[in-house]
């Protein structure tokens, strides 16, 4: 998203995309297309993706040897069969270290 703000404004930086919406949506869960997927990580301290990792659509898991987790973030990207990869999505409340509270019930104000 960065390199496409470059591109299309001027005097305009994306620091970060953080969608709080991205679960319990139905289908978001589901098997990545046939491109399969990207895993980011950064460092807790920068504002960009700084490496990435590629993994196939029927990989449920990928090991990253010498990354120590307590040192970054981490998020996922959704890549198309002709190549397009969705948003980098991060599962975390950024700066927290803390759950999130429950959403408030069904009803209640």
């Amino acid at each position: 998203m960065d390199r496409l703000a470059d591109v299309a404004l001027d005097n305009f930086d994306v620091r970060m995309i953080y969608r709080a919406d991205r679960f319990g949506r139905g289908g978001d869960q589901s098997r990545m297309q046939e491109a399969g997927y990207q895993v980011w990580w950064r460092e807790t301290t920068e504002a960009q993706w700084q490496k990435m990792r590629w993994a196939g659509p029927d990989e449920q898991t990928l090991l990253l040897p010498g990354v120590t987790i307590d040192n970054y973030f981490f998020g996922v990207a959704a890549v198309s069969p002709d190549g397009y990869a969705s948003p980098v999505q991060f599962a975390g409340i950024v700066g927290a270290f803390f759950p999130a509270p429950p959403p408030p019930a069904q009803g209640a104000r």
